[in-house]
């Protein structure tokens, strides 16, 4: 009942959905969206635009639709691993040109979270936004402390129009693999329950804060790399200040050059840190696109807005170096079965397909040079074959993955021969190195002991409850295989053929003594009972000899 007065609170919002749907030749969904009383049938009436493709319309839909509809599209052409690379190109495109905020509203936004009015809080405050998103405004301010900062301001009543987005999305994402099971392997339910809880994820700027203090922490050592720092008195769930960053955009090569920097310098020190916060921190920048890195001078850079950060425990650090190991080898059923370890391979996946898909890819790239090797050329072939082998990646390595391409093609705008892989090579000493760490060693001795604690600690009672399972006689077995299923269907057909060897040989048997009758019906001075009983036996017989016939043929 909640549900339903949610959809019903919701009707405005579907019926602005389903026209934009419509507009672009989705109206097949709408049909079905209709049929549960969801939207009026006049909005069936429209005409379609379908002179575009279906990649463009679905990036027309996502723009028109708004902040949510934006955001969610930018989230999914994260997700190589889900979608074709045709839709993930159209996705990528997708721009927040959001309508600006007045700057009396974003003020009783920050009143609001801290009791205090921005020109209280600032010693100067520029009321024009820096950049406008869909969730937020970005803003130039300065403490009384006289230290220059950015403050972040989430629009008013964002949290709401998102929260009520998602919630029509999930119903119709319901709807859709209701209608539409037969027609797709996936559930775009899950698909929609992953991409909107990151969604949700960037509705609190405390964990973007959180995320910018780990990084401060990860690169504290490290000259070459500068985190700002987070003024913790002026951040909240909606607002996020942060230390000014006085940089260059790595995109901005004239400037760049202006200065006399050396950018082939600049962009090994961006590759190298990236690399350090994968195989070392396993925390990384999940979009460090120009925009996100600046350049403080010729021997430092500076990342800026974590909202979205992808996390790597030492297990899936060890899958990926072992998925690297296995590649240079040409080992294609190691790389299968590290694939089968995180559960990406689906019920649909035709393995020797994936295999013969492998093998190709490492044999293409196996005798070329290291310096030739784009890892984006790599990753972008292994990415198609995972979304045409139906295999499902965990969302960080997707995630990893989108941020590999990314920092490859930031470092490109630098210089044009740039290729991680080389760089990787390079950095190859410093992995090793972190790995056989004293400190490192320790640590793994200290988790080894604590697993073994546990594991002798929890040991006599995994014994008892065998052993009380054993005692009450409670053990199924169940064997489950296709060659086990085929055993038993022969079986049975093995059994009816016997019975009904065993039918006719009884049905001849009785007419033959009913034959010795004199007395009862005649057919043909024969008992009637007798013919009757050779007659069934006959057609029983000629049905049993054509069933042996074609099992021998089909042998």
């Amino acid at each position: 009942m909640y549900q339903i007065r949610k959809s019903y609170k919701n009707m405005k919002r579907y019926k602005e959905i389903a026209e934009v749907l419509v507009k672009y030749g989705f109206g097949f969904f709408v049909k079905k969206l209709h049929e549960n009383k969801l939207v009026p049938s006049y909005v069936l009436k429209r005409k379609g635009n379908i002179t575009l493709s279906t990649e463009e319309r679905i990036r027309k839909i996502c723009e028109e639709l708004g902040p949510t509809f934006i955001k969610l599209g930018q989230i999914a052409s994260t997700r190589s691993d889900l979608f074709s690379e045709e839709l993930i190109k159209e996705l990528s495109k997708l721009q927040e040109n959001v309508k600006i905020v007045s700057y009396e509203e974003i003020s009783s936004v920050f009143k609001d979270e801290f009791k205090i009015d921005l020109e209280d809080a600032f010693i100067k405050f520029d009321k024009k936004p820096i950049a406008s998103a869909s969730i937020g405004q970005v803003y130039k301010a300065t403490l009384y402390s006289g230290e220059e900062v950015i403050v972040k301001i989430q629009r008013p009543g964002i949290k709401k129009i998102i929260e009520r987005d998602i919630d029509i999305l999930l119903s119709m994402s319901r709807l859709f693999d209701e209608h539409f099971k037969d027609m797709f392997s996936f559930s775009l339910y899950d698909i929609m329950m992953e991409l909107t809880r990151a969604i949700k994820y960037e509705l609190d700027y405390t964990k973007e804060a959180r995320n910018t203090e780990r990084f401060f922490e990860n690169f504290k050592n490290n000259s070459n790399v500068y985190i700002p720092k987070i003024f913790w008195q002026y951040t909240s769930k909606k607002v996020l200040t942060q230390e000014w960053i006085d940089g260059i955009s790595v995109s901005n090569i004239d400037k760049l050059k202006e200065k006399g920097w050396d950018i082939k310098n600049i962009a090994k020190i961006g590759a190298k840190s990236f690399l350090k916060q994968v195989f070392i921190d396993g925390f990384f920048h999940a979009d460090p696109h120009p925009g996100n890195i600046l350049v403080a001078n010729e021997e430092t850079i500076a990342f800026i807005d974590f909202g979205l950060c992808g996390y790597l425990d030492k297990s899936k650090v060890s899958l990926i170096t072992d998925l690297f190991i296995a590649g240079a080898k040409k080992d294609v059923e190691k790389i299968v079965e590290l694939l089968a370890q995180i559960d990406a391979i689906s019920d649909e996946t035709n393995t020797t397909r994936l295999k013969e898909d492998l093998l190709f890819l490492v044999s293409h790239y196996y005798n070329m040079p290291l310096k030739k090797i784009n890892i984006s050329d790599i990753v972008s072939e292994f990415l198609r074959i995972t979304y045409e082998n139906n295999i499902r990646l965990p969302s960080q390595f997707t995630v990893l993955i989108k941020a590999i391409l990314t920092i490859e093609g930031t470092g490109r705008i630098l210089n044009p021969e740039f290729s991680i892989s080389s760089t990787l090579r390079e950095f190859s000493a410093d992995i090793i190195k972190h790995k056989y760490n004293i400190n490192n060693i320790m640590d793994i001795a200290v988790d080894f002991a604590d697993d073994l604690k546990y594991g002798l600690k929890i040991f006599p009672n995994q014994i008892r409850k065998i052993l009380k399972i054993l005692e009450d006689n409670q053990i199924k077995i169940a064997i489950e295989d296709i060659r086990f299923k085929a055993l038993e269907r022969e079986l049975k057909q093995f059994s009816n053929k016997i019975s009904l060897s065993l039918i006719v040989s009884s049905l001849i048997i009785g007419s033959s003594l009913v034959l010795n009758v004199k007395t009862g019906p005649k057919l043909f001075n024969i008992p009637l009972i007798g013919f009757i009983g050779y007659f069934v036996a006959s057609i029983l017989g000629f049905f049993l000899m054509i069933s042996i016939l074609i099992s021998k043929m089909k042998d």
